[in-house]
């Protein structure tokens, strides 16, 4: 089955703002959402950014309305 993910990634820059971005993932599995996951997490750190946090979500449903997301830990 085509799963998909997507990695929201929160940090707060050297300037001391927050942010955000959102990475998708598409055809892959749960394990490899997790890797990418830990390597996005590992390159922000050693980048100097500090309360870095990765969250994935798993794309249920789809529609011209929006995306529908679970949380996966």
């Amino acid at each position: 089955m085509n799963k998909r993910y997507i990695l929201t990634v929160k940090y707060i820059s050297a300037e001391g703002k927050q942010k955000e971005h959102e990475h998708f993932i598409s055809g892959t599995t749960e394990e490899k959402a997790r890797k990418t996951a830990h390597l996005i997490r590992g390159h922000l750190f050693y980048a100097g950014y500090k309360s870095v946090r990765v969250e994935i979500w798993q794309v249920i449903a789809t529609s011209y309305k929006g995306t529908v997301r679970e949380v996966k830990q």
